[in-house]
């Protein structure tokens, strides 16, 4: 399976410290289905802004790494940008990383308390520029939890919605699980991620969910979600 949302660059953001807790996300990820994971580090959140080429240039050291410690894991850049007033001039200005460095998708982050104003209009201006946002765990924001239809919306201007496997297995809480499920059963979903933060309690890997999604959707469905879809992210289609 492949793995489009993950904090797993060591040293970026709020992911592994060092490279050998990164290292031991690696082998967990493997274990637990993963082949491909894209790195996703946060970027304008408040807290950290990480450009372009620091997250290419980790990537390479870092797939340098695994290849020494014989991990079957490869690791592709990206990043999780934070929506606020500076998002789009870094956009345009190439300062994010596309996922895969592509230029075709870029992972998005709303704010968890509310939908600000304005997402569809900037939705909208990233398809006039030939970029898909996905909505990055579209079932923690509190107003698409309150109001599912929210996210339909979203899709229909042009996004994608990425929901996290640890919401779907009820780790993050009743809302959040409550939330997958509704907007998996509505189709709103494309794309099922770990979001993986540590091994402890934002842990990598999708295996364990799978039969879950299978349960909710059925079996084609799940694998579109876990591998057809992630395919086409990375391959830019």
């Amino acid at each position: 399976m492949i793995d489009i949302h993950s904090h797993i660059l060591p040293g970026l953001d709020d992911g592994p410290s060092t490279l050998t807790m990164a290292l031991a996300m690696a082998r967990m990820a493997v274990d637990r289905g993963v082949s491909t994971m894209v790195a996703t580090p946060h970027t304008l959140n408040g807290v950290y802004h990480n450009s372009r080429s620091a997250i290419l240039e980790a990537c390479v050291v870092f797939n340098k790494a695994l290849e020494q410690e014989n991990i079957a894991l490869g690791v592709l850049p990206g990043c999780e940008a934070h929506l606020c007033p500076e998002l789009m001039g870094e956009i345009e200005s190439g300062e994010i990383t596309t996922l895969n460095d592509q230029g075709r998708y870029v992972l998005l982050e709303l704010p968890h308390p509310f939908v600000p104003q304005g997402v569809i209009a900037f939705i909208n201006r990233l398809n006039a520029m030939n970029l898909t946002p996905i909505i990055a765990h579209g079932e923690r924001s509190h107003g698409i939890q309150q109001n599912p239809s929210i996210m339909q919306d979203f899709i229909h201007a042009g996004a994608l919605c990425q929901i996290t496997a640890q919401s779907l297995d009820g780790s993050l809480g009743r809302n959040p699980k409550r939330c997958c499920k509704t907007l998996l059963e509505a189709g709103l979903v494309h794309l099922v991620a770990s979001d993986a933060h540590d091994i402890r309690g934002r842990k990598p890997g999708l295996k364990h969910v799978s039969k879950i999604i299978v349960a909710l959707v059925g079996r084609e469905e799940a694998h579109r979600l876990l591998v057809i879809n992630p395919i086409m992210v990375i391959a830019s289609n």
